[in-house]
């Protein structure tokens, strides 16, 4: 469906001369990426004012979308599939904020970041076989996570140390989905490489 609009607006945009035929796939691609964040946004919203809990929603949703750019990570094969995982996913993800991740003590926290901090830039970034990352790209990648890696540890300590756990718990959900979806990716890939 995002796919058919997507392609709608870029076709339109062609027809009334505002690109030109030849960035149709660009603008396309574009459009989708839009339409698609923003559908999982409001969705992450939505299920957050279910939950009561919004603003922790916002904030993980920021977050694992920020590190999800960088890091990659398990990608679905179309888009029917992707949006049933990305919408499972964040409807778990959400529902664990609220209801396991409020409940740890803050020292459990703390250390399950911290094992995610130090494991997503090692395994990250998680490339598929239809989209290759060089060398450099991959070194690049995995420098940026790092950086957001370590700045949202140092944002988590000082939101755990007064006790804000409504935000933490939105910060380190985010880490630990996005952690194991990267591990799923880069395990799926080399499957597929080895085929």
């Amino acid at each position: 469906m995002i796919n058919n609009i997507s392609e709608f607006i870029a076709q339109k945009w062609v027809d009334k001369n505002i690109i030109s035929e030849e960035d149709y796939e660009l603008y396309h691609y574009g459009w989708f990426v839009v339409l698609s964040d923003l559908w999982l946004f409001i969705f992450t919203l939505i299920i957050g004012v279910i939950f009561d809990i919004t603003l922790s929603s916002i904030v993980f949703f920021v977050v694992f979308f920020l590190i999800r750019r960088f890091a990659g990570g398990y990608h679905a094969k179309t888009e029917l599939h992707c949006q049933i995982i990305s919408l499972s996913f964040l409807f778990f993800s959400i529902a664990a904020i609220k209801y396991i991740f409020i409940n740890i003590d803050n020292v459990y926290l703390f250390i399950i970041h911290l094992i995610c901090v130090i494991v997503l830039p090692l395994v990250s970034p998680a490339d598929t076989p239809q989209k290759p990352l060089s060398l450099n790209e991959k070194n690049q990648f995995k420098r940026i996570i790092g950086c957001i890696g370590v700045a949202l540890f140092i944002v988590n300590c000082v939101l755990l140390y007064f006790n804000i756990k409504f935000l933490s718990t939105a910060i380190i959900c985010a880490f630990v989905l996005e952690t194991i979806l990267v591990i799923f990716g880069r395990l799926l890939n080399c499957k597929l490489a080895e085929n």
